[in-house]
Protein backbone atom coordinates (compact mmCIF):
# COMPACT_ATOMS: atom_id res chain seq x y z
CA UNK A 1 0.00 0.00 0.00
CA UNK A 2 1.46 3.36 -1.05
CA UNK A 3 1.87 5.89 1.78
CA UNK A 4 1.61 9.69 1.52
CA UNK A 5 5.39 10.11 1.25
CA UNK A 6 5.85 7.41 -1.40
CA UNK A 7 5.80 7.14 -5.17
CA UNK A 8 5.73 4.04 -7.35
CA UNK A 9 8.89 3.53 -9.35
CA UNK A 10 8.34 1.53 -12.54
CA UNK A 11 11.19 -0.04 -14.45
CA UNK A 12 10.31 -0.36 -18.12
CA UNK A 13 12.78 -3.12 -19.03
CA UNK A 14 11.92 -5.66 -16.35
CA UNK A 15 8.47 -4.44 -15.31
CA UNK A 16 9.49 -4.37 -11.64
CA UNK A 17 7.56 -1.99 -9.40
CA UNK A 18 9.05 -0.37 -6.32
CA UNK A 19 7.71 1.92 -3.59
CA UNK A 20 10.13 4.78 -3.03
CA UNK A 21 10.19 7.01 0.08
CA UNK A 22 10.50 10.57 -1.21
CA UNK A 23 12.55 13.16 0.68
CA UNK A 24 10.61 16.43 1.26
CA UNK A 25 13.01 18.43 -0.95
CA UNK A 26 12.28 16.08 -3.87
CA UNK A 27 8.51 16.51 -3.93
CA UNK A 28 8.54 19.42 -6.42
CA UNK A 29 10.52 17.28 -8.84
CA UNK A 30 8.21 14.29 -8.32
CA UNK A 31 5.07 16.34 -8.98
CA UNK A 32 6.54 17.70 -12.21
CA UNK A 33 7.90 14.42 -13.58
CA UNK A 34 5.55 11.75 -12.21
CA UNK A 35 2.38 10.45 -13.81
CA UNK A 36 -0.74 9.43 -11.91
CA UNK A 37 -2.20 5.93 -12.07
CA UNK A 38 -5.89 5.04 -11.82
CA UNK A 39 -5.68 5.14 -8.01
CA UNK A 40 -4.08 8.57 -7.93
CA UNK A 41 -0.62 7.31 -6.99
CA UNK A 42 2.45 9.08 -8.34
CA UNK A 43 4.36 6.87 -10.79
CA UNK A 44 7.93 7.58 -11.90
CA UNK A 45 10.01 5.76 -14.47
CA UNK A 46 13.11 4.11 -13.01
CA UNK A 47 15.70 6.48 -14.61
CA UNK A 48 14.14 9.34 -12.66
CA UNK A 49 15.64 7.92 -9.45
CA UNK A 50 19.02 9.28 -10.55
CA UNK A 51 17.60 12.81 -10.30
CA UNK A 52 16.36 12.34 -6.76
CA UNK A 53 18.43 12.93 -3.64
CA UNK A 54 21.74 11.12 -3.94
CA UNK A 55 22.56 8.14 -1.72
CA UNK A 56 25.83 8.11 0.18
CA UNK A 57 27.30 6.23 3.10
CA UNK A 58 27.30 9.22 5.46
CA UNK A 59 23.59 9.70 4.88
CA UNK A 60 23.02 5.99 5.53
CA UNK A 61 24.88 6.12 8.87
CA UNK A 62 23.07 9.30 9.91
CA UNK A 63 19.75 7.74 8.96
CA UNK A 64 20.46 4.65 11.03
CA UNK A 65 21.44 6.82 14.02
CA UNK A 66 18.20 8.81 13.69
CA UNK A 67 16.09 5.63 13.55
CA UNK A 68 17.81 4.26 16.67
CA UNK A 69 17.29 7.56 18.54
CA UNK A 70 13.59 7.57 17.64
CA UNK A 71 13.21 4.22 19.41
CA UNK A 72 13.90 6.13 22.67
CA UNK A 73 15.85 3.25 24.17
CA UNK A 74 18.40 4.65 26.66
CA UNK A 75 21.74 3.22 27.66
CA UNK A 76 21.68 1.16 30.84
CA UNK A 77 19.87 3.11 33.53
CA UNK A 78 19.22 2.80 37.21
CA UNK A 79 15.61 2.19 38.28
CA UNK A 80 15.29 5.74 39.59
CA UNK A 81 14.46 9.23 38.40
CA UNK A 82 18.13 10.11 38.05
CA UNK A 83 18.49 8.16 34.75
CA UNK A 84 22.18 7.71 35.51
CA UNK A 85 24.18 5.01 33.77
CA UNK A 86 24.11 1.81 35.79
CA UNK A 87 27.23 -0.25 36.45
CA UNK A 88 26.41 -3.96 36.48
CA UNK A 89 29.52 -4.55 38.58
CA UNK A 90 27.71 -3.04 41.60
CA UNK A 91 24.63 -5.20 41.19
CA UNK A 92 25.27 -7.22 44.37
CA UNK A 93 24.99 -4.03 46.42
CA UNK A 94 21.46 -3.31 45.17
CA UNK A 95 18.40 -3.85 47.28
CA UNK A 96 15.81 -6.46 46.34
CA UNK A 97 13.43 -3.65 45.38
CA UNK A 98 16.00 -2.16 43.00
CA UNK A 99 16.61 -5.58 41.46
CA UNK A 100 12.89 -6.01 40.76
CA UNK A 101 12.79 -2.58 39.12
CA UNK A 102 15.78 -3.51 36.99
CA UNK A 103 14.10 -6.71 35.86
CA UNK A 104 11.05 -4.70 34.81
CA UNK A 105 13.10 -2.06 32.98
CA UNK A 106 15.54 -4.39 31.25
CA UNK A 107 12.86 -6.94 30.44
CA UNK A 108 10.60 -4.27 28.98
CA UNK A 109 13.27 -2.78 26.74
CA UNK A 110 14.47 -6.25 25.71
CA UNK A 111 10.96 -7.21 24.61
CA UNK A 112 10.47 -3.90 22.80
CA UNK A 113 13.77 -4.25 20.92
CA UNK A 114 12.94 -7.83 19.95
CA UNK A 115 9.68 -6.56 18.44
CA UNK A 116 11.55 -3.87 16.51
CA UNK A 117 14.03 -6.46 15.29
CA UNK A 118 11.22 -8.64 13.95
CA UNK A 119 9.87 -5.68 11.94
CA UNK A 120 13.32 -4.83 10.59
CA UNK A 121 14.01 -8.46 9.71
CA UNK A 122 10.71 -8.68 7.85
CA UNK A 123 11.62 -5.61 5.79
CA UNK A 124 15.08 -7.06 5.16
CA UNK A 125 13.53 -10.30 3.88
CA UNK A 126 11.25 -8.39 1.52
CA UNK A 127 14.16 -6.34 0.17
CA UNK A 128 16.32 -9.43 -0.28
CA UNK A 129 13.56 -11.18 -2.21
CA UNK A 130 12.93 -8.10 -4.37
CA UNK A 131 16.63 -7.70 -5.08
CA UNK A 132 17.19 -11.34 -5.99
CA UNK A 133 14.11 -11.41 -8.24
CA UNK A 134 15.13 -8.20 -10.00
CA UNK A 135 18.71 -9.40 -10.36
CA UNK A 136 17.56 -12.68 -11.91
CA UNK A 137 15.40 -10.82 -14.44
CA UNK A 138 18.26 -8.50 -15.38
CA UNK A 139 20.64 -11.46 -15.71
CA UNK A 140 18.22 -13.04 -18.17
CA UNK A 141 17.74 -9.85 -20.17
CA UNK A 142 21.48 -9.13 -20.40
CA UNK A 143 22.44 -12.73 -21.15
CA UNK A 144 19.92 -12.78 -24.01
CA UNK A 145 21.51 -9.63 -25.40
CA UNK A 146 25.06 -11.02 -25.50
CA UNK A 147 24.35 -14.71 -26.11
CA UNK A 148 25.39 -15.83 -22.61
CA UNK A 149 29.08 -15.06 -23.17
CA UNK A 150 29.57 -12.94 -20.02
CA UNK A 151 30.39 -14.21 -16.54
CA UNK A 152 27.96 -13.96 -13.65
CA UNK A 153 30.15 -11.32 -11.98
CA UNK A 154 30.11 -9.12 -15.08
CA UNK A 155 26.36 -9.55 -15.46
CA UNK A 156 25.85 -8.56 -11.83
CA UNK A 157 27.87 -5.39 -12.29
CA UNK A 158 26.04 -4.49 -15.50
CA UNK A 159 22.70 -5.17 -13.83
CA UNK A 160 23.39 -2.70 -11.03
CA UNK A 161 24.72 -0.15 -13.51
CA UNK A 162 21.83 -0.38 -15.97
CA UNK A 163 19.01 -0.75 -13.47
CA UNK A 164 18.53 2.28 -11.18
CA UNK A 165 15.75 0.40 -9.41
CA UNK A 166 17.97 -2.59 -8.67
CA UNK A 167 20.70 -0.30 -7.41
CA UNK A 168 18.22 1.54 -5.17
CA UNK A 169 16.93 -1.77 -3.80
CA UNK A 170 20.48 -2.82 -2.96
CA UNK A 171 21.10 0.49 -1.23
CA UNK A 172 17.91 0.10 0.82
CA UNK A 173 19.01 -3.41 1.75
CA UNK A 174 22.39 -2.11 2.97
CA UNK A 175 20.60 0.47 5.14
CA UNK A 176 18.24 -2.10 6.65
CA UNK A 177 21.08 -4.54 7.36
CA UNK A 178 23.01 -1.76 9.11
CA UNK A 179 19.97 -0.88 11.22
CA UNK A 180 19.44 -4.56 12.07
CA UNK A 181 23.03 -4.89 13.31
CA UNK A 182 22.75 -1.75 15.47
CA UNK A 183 19.42 -2.69 17.06
CA UNK A 184 20.52 -6.28 17.61
CA UNK A 185 23.60 -5.04 19.47
CA UNK A 186 21.46 -2.91 21.79
CA UNK A 187 18.99 -5.78 22.28
CA UNK A 188 21.81 -8.17 23.15
CA UNK A 189 23.14 -5.74 25.75
CA UNK A 190 19.73 -5.52 27.44
CA UNK A 191 19.36 -9.29 27.25
CA UNK A 192 22.69 -9.77 29.07
CA UNK A 193 21.67 -7.23 31.72
CA UNK A 194 18.29 -8.89 32.23
CA UNK A 195 19.85 -12.36 32.55
CA UNK A 196 22.50 -11.06 34.96
CA UNK A 197 19.93 -9.45 37.25
CA UNK A 198 17.77 -12.60 37.03
CA UNK A 199 20.68 -14.74 38.24
CA UNK A 200 21.28 -12.46 41.21
CA UNK A 201 17.58 -12.57 42.13
CA UNK A 202 17.64 -16.37 41.88
CA UNK A 203 20.76 -16.62 44.06
CA UNK A 204 19.20 -14.42 46.72
CA UNK A 205 15.94 -16.35 46.61
CA UNK A 206 17.77 -19.68 46.99
CA UNK A 207 19.94 -18.32 49.78
CA UNK A 208 16.87 -17.05 51.65
CA UNK A 209 15.20 -20.44 51.30
CA UNK A 210 18.20 -22.22 52.80
CA UNK A 211 18.28 -20.04 55.91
Amino acid sequence: MVQNNQVIIKEKESGILWWYDVDPEDWDFVQKRAERDEKGNYVLSAPAIASLKRWDIERVVEGIDDKVKKMNVPNFIQPSDSKETFDLASIFDCSNEDLQKMLSIYGGYKAYLETQLSHIEARRSILEASFEEGLAKMFYILSQENGGRKTKEILRGESLTKSPLLKKTKQDLIEVEGLFIRVKGIRDAYRVAFETVSRVVTLRTNAKGEM
